[in-house]
């Protein structure tokens, strides 16, 4: 995140209330979504050889945190497809815990691809790249928390618009 001149770096926290809530028809202009099960794993594996023993080290994926109340996330529609999307990632030199951490992260991240969506609400100075925001009237399968990742604020002959993308990982 960038505020001023100076960038930061933080923990994405899954579990962070939203910012507020955009109603379609209200304070949402425009909204678009869409679910894409392309890039998604039932695990991700990865392995790897301790730089002190020389032995190989396997860490598979953690169950993925589901934002909001739908109930399906990627991993549990292609575990219902099957079982053998697994991806496996090689590390040179690492510890059960940094391979640990890189099969969580990589999980989280394809995991969070699974529905993505563009919209346009009323000027909102609070939505910022990083937070959580919650629709509304988008239909049942999205009407919940979504993480914005780009947002773009707009002064114009039109007003004062907030364009964003978000993304999330259950539906």
């Amino acid at each position: 995140m960038v505020v001023g001149s100076k960038l930061y770096f933080k923990k994405r926290n899954p579990s962070a209330a939203e910012v507020l809530t955009l109603t379609y028809g209200k304070s949402l202009l425009s909204y678009s979504a869409e679910v894409d099960i392309s890039n998604q794993v039932t695990q991700v594996v990865v392995r790897g050889i301790n730089p002190e023993t020389h032995e190989p080290i396997e860490a598979k994926s953690k169950a993925v945190d589901i934002i909001g109340t739908n109930g399906r996330s990627g991993p549990n529609i292609m575990g219902a497809l099957s079982s053998y999307l697994i991806e496996t990632e090689f590390m040179e030199d690492t510890t059960v815990a940094a391979a640990q951490k890189l099969a969580d992260s990589i999980m989280h991240d394809k995991a969070m691809e699974l529905v993505t969506g563009a919209g346009t609400c009323v000027g909102i100075p609070e939505l910022r790249a990083g937070r959580f925001i919650k629709l509304q009237n988008v239909g049942r399968q999205f009407n919940q928390p979504m993480l914005l990742n780009n947002v773009v604020h707009a002064i114009d002959t039109n007003g004062y618009v907030t364009s964003f993308n978000v993304e999330g990982n259950a539906i």
